[in-house]
């Protein structure tokens, strides 16, 4: 998965339009490759797959978002915190990364387990701790977020 803009957009309208659990198995194959890229090539491809969803109609993005987010629970902690350490990152250096997909993620995140629900949180407060912007991400943060990461005073 390169960072080409029209072959990721291909991508997550392909994806979009498969069921569930092909859908889901797609995603945990982009997460692995997500995973082992470097970080430059890995931030370019989160925030050019995020500019991509905004084309998609709602509900599609949504269950994109979800299937990913699953298949981001699959991986290994380490894994995990260091993709949200990314993602982290393209927040910190575009405030608008979030803010235009709360309540997409938070819909995302409460279809999932609970399970998966605490391996999430857990990887982004670490994430998000660990990194060195951790004030400015916070403040960054939607209302809606800080309140499923137990932040509301941040």
């Amino acid at each position: 998965m390169g960072a080409n803009g029209e072959d990721i957009e291909r991508l997550l309208l392909i994806m979009a339009s498969l069921p569930e659990f092909l859908r889901l198995s797609f995603a945990r194959r982009k997460v692995s490759e997500l995973s082992s890229m470097n970080e430059l090539d890995r931030r370019i491809t989160i925030r050019v797959a995020t500019q991509c969803l905004s084309e998609l109609e709602p509900n599609s993005s949504t269950r994109l978002i979800t299937s990913w987010i699953k298949a981001m629970c699959e991986i290994e902690p380490t894994m995990l915190v260091g993709l949200m350490e990314s993602y982290s990152a393209v927040l910190s250096d575009d405030a608008n990364f979030v803010s235009a997909y709360p309540e997409k993620l938070v819909t995302a995140y409460r279809l999932l387990s609970k399970e998966c629900q605490d391996r999430i949180i857990i990887g982004l407060k670490e994430a998000v701790l660990l990194s060195p912007d951790a004030a400015k991400l916070m403040k960054m943060l939607p209302k809606s977020l800080k309140t499923i990461m137990e932040y509301e005073n941040s």
